[in-house]
């Protein structure tokens, strides 16, 4: 087996697909990845007609998902700077989430053993095909399930990408092992399907910023459970410092309204005793203009 610069640029578009978050890096790991497919089957098939059409499929799906990509970006944009500076670093700060370093190394660590897996599966499953090829597609099948597991339930654009790069997967196992059974038909087919498969999302994604005015499935999930991401805590503590209970800033609000209505009870009934004390008819009697 060589490391050639077709699998070298699917395994870097693996890698990203899996482990990065920004939406802009995740088309260009798509990019990357399907680049490295376009190369191989051309190394293996030379200009045959499968590689001119997965190379016209592979710039019809990347140009429509990173147009739609970067509308939603400028219209986020837009709406920030309609709304106060401040606001609007917060609420950038709160969309745009960013993972820990923990987070982060986990996910590249996930990517690796992914990529160390794919050896062992093409070693011992080589379904006909030659080693790099039966590499390429364990890669490619490994990333498209790792990002469906690791972010498919709550990032749109990571759910997309997975299906799309599960289904080149396919496309070239089909491509690499069958082609001389291969027909215009099959290859059509298998052409549409994943154009039609970049437009629904695009659309899915167009569909959720104008109904929910967010297309991030975190921001929508939070607001679905009304749970607010700027929302602070009072922690109450035990006198012996023993149990403690967290209070939400609706109860925060209560707690402040009844201490404020206690202290002015109290210093009505205090005004009131005050003045039914000797001490108290005494000074008003003696103040100007009193009886």
């Amino acid at each position: 087996m060589q490391i050639t610069l077709p699998l070298i640029l699917i395994a870097l578009g693996s890698l990203g697909i899996v482990a990065v978050r920004e939406a802009r890096l995740v088309i260009a790991a798509l990019l990357v990845q399907w680049g490295g497919i376009v190369l191989m089957l051309l190394d293996s098939l030379g200009w045959a007609r499968v590689v001119w059409f997965e190379g016209a499929v592979a710039l019809v799906s990347v140009l429509l998902l990173a147009w739609t990509i970067l509308n939603l970006r400028a219209a986020g944009r837009e709406e920030m700077a309609g709304i106060g500076e401040g606001q609007g670093q917060e609420r950038h700060n709160t969309n745009g989430r960013q993972s820990g370093l923990v987070d982060q190394a986990l996910l590249w660590v996930t990517a690796l053993a992914g990529g160390v897996a794919g050896f062992g599966l093409a070693r011992l499953y080589p379904l006909g095909g030659s080693d790099d090829e039966m590499l390429a597609f364990f890669w490619l099948l490994l990333s498209a399930s790792l990002s469906l597991v690791v972010h498919g339930a709550r990032d749109m654009l990571k759910l997309g990408t997975g299906l799309l790069v599960l289904l080149n997967a396919v496309a070239f196992i089909i491509e690499t092992l069958a082609l001389d059974t291969l027909d215009d038909m099959t290859l059509g087919l298998l052409g549409v399907c994943r154009v039609a498969l970049v437009a629904l999302f695009c659309y899915l994604l167009v569909a959720l910023k104008v109904t929910f005015l967010d297309a991030d499935l975190d921001d929508i999930f939070d607001a679905r459970l009304g749970i607010d991401a700027n929302e602070t805590a009072l922690v109450l503590v035990g006198a012996d410092g023993g149990g403690y209970s967290y209070v939400g800033d609706d109860e925060q609000a209560g707690i402040e309204g009844d201490e404020v209505g206690v202290s002015e009870e109290d210093n009505v009934e205090a005004e009131a005793d005050i003045e039914e004390t000797p001490e108290g008819k005494e000074a008003d009697s003696e103040a100007p203009g009193g009886g």
